[in-house]
């Protein structure tokens, strides 16, 4: 046995990949089985000899060899090629070595303002308004048939809505009555202390404003020739007119003042009177 495996030629290769164990004989690999124990491998002398081309007789208690085994085709090995001289190494040129130009990072945008409520203001210039005016025609009772005597000379005054309460206050009447039945000598104070927008009927017993701003006003009006007993209307009857002045428009405020308490005496007739001051 040991002559036969010396005489062989084998070559055991490991395929780790596989995990396996390949028997190449003279570079060709046989097919047999193989059995690895504790580092040891076995294969069948049998197949051995088949790939060597020997014969191999297996009696009981030994294994015998042929005294003249077939011829093995000696390995010839060509001498060794000494090695070709290394070539002398190159010269060691300087290389530069230039480091990758990192560019600068491109500039933050400036942030964003921060965002805020707008705040929308609106701006109109007030449409000019187009002025009002008022007109009318003052009357009075010539008789109780007779009721288109003209009131010469008779008084208008034009109060603002918003200042009659003002008016009230100082006069101690209302909002529709301004001026009490008891309170004299307002006619003179409606002009010369209030300054309010004053109008007097001509011979056709016709008066007006003009440029009047619309608005709600209240009309004083004070007859010239017809009277009453209230100690206000001794002189001539006052009365009070609401009246609303719509832009554009002109309002007719014609009034009749109907008939007198008694006749009416003009100042120079009752300065005439005997006992009249003088």
């Amino acid at each position: 046995m040991r002559l036969l495996l010396t005489a062989l030629s084998l070559l055991f290769a490991w395929n780790a990949q596989a995990s396996s164990i390949k028997i190449v004989v003279n570079g060709r690999e046989i097919q047999t089985s193989v059995i690895e124990s504790n580092g040891v491998i076995y294969v069948p002398v049998d197949a051995l000899a088949r790939a060597l081309g020997v014969a191999v007789t297996i009696q009981p208690g030994e294994v015998a060899a042929p005294i003249a085994p077939a011829p093995v085709a000696p390995i010839v090995t060509a001498p060794a090629t000494p090695p070709a001289p290394a070539p002398p190494p190159a010269p060691e040129v300087p290389v530069e070595v230039t480091e990758p130009v990192t560019p600068p990072p491109p500039p933050t945008p400036p942030a964003p303002p921060a965002t805020t409520p707008t705040t929308t203001v609106l701006l109109q210039t007030p449409r000019p308004s187009q002025v009002a005016s008022i007109r009318g025609v003052l009357k009075y009772n010539l008789d109780v048939l007779n009721p288109h005597g003209l009131d010469v000379g008779a008084q208008v005054w034009l109060v603002p809505a918003a200042q009659v309460p003002t008016l009230a206050a100082a006069a101690g009447g209302t909002i529709n009555e301004p001026i009490p039945k008891k309170a004299t000598g307002w006619d003179k104070k409606l002009t010369d202390q209030f300054k309010f927008a004053q109008a007097v009927a001509d011979a056709r017993g016709e008066f007006s404003f003009s440029d009047v701003p619309p608005g709600s006003y209240t009309l004083v009006l004070l007859s010239k020739h017809v009277n009453s007993l209230a100690a206000r209307d001794r002189h001539g009857k006052m009365r009070f007119k609401k009246i609303v002045v719509r832009e554009g428009k002109t309002v007719d405020v014609s009034f009749g003042f109907g008939m007198g308490a008694f006749p009416m005496e003009d100042e120079a007739t009752s300065k005439a009177k005997p006992g009249a001051s003088q």
